[in-house]
């Protein structure tokens, strides 16, 4: 009525394969679970990447899949702007390589505004 299920070596092997292989991309898995994960940090404080009485270039890592403009970012760009007696503007915001979450804000000093 009932049979013994038996393996022989070939068998044996073959599981142990399947079973490493399962093991293998359960961890590829979730390594790629733990990346998407990284959109839920918050910015990094913004650094100066470069400064003149005319223009600002902050960076900054903002995990988000367009370029997020910080509230910190565009008041740091206004006290900079204020030293000089001009106000703001924003000029561009590009990521800083395809590879990272960096981005780049440039904002212009201008007199526009008075």
């Amino acid at each position: 009525m009932y049979k013994v299920c038996t393996f022989n070596n070939g068998q044996k092997l073959l599981i142990e394969d399947n079973f490493k292989m399962f093991c293998f991309f359960k961890n590829v898995c979730l390594f790629f679970a733990l990346i998407g994960l990284t959109a839920c940090f918050t910015p990094s404080k913004p650094t100066i990447h470069f400064a003149s009485e005319n223009t600002i270039a902050l960076k900054y890592s903002a995990y988000d899949a367009l370029p997020t403009v910080t509230a910190e970012a565009i008041d740091m760009a206004i006290e900079h702007c204020e030293k000089y007696g001009k106000g703001m503007k924003l000029i561009s915001s590009n990521a800083a390589n395809l590879y990272t979450a960096q981005e780049i804000h440039t904002f212009m000093c201008t007199n526009d505004f008075k």
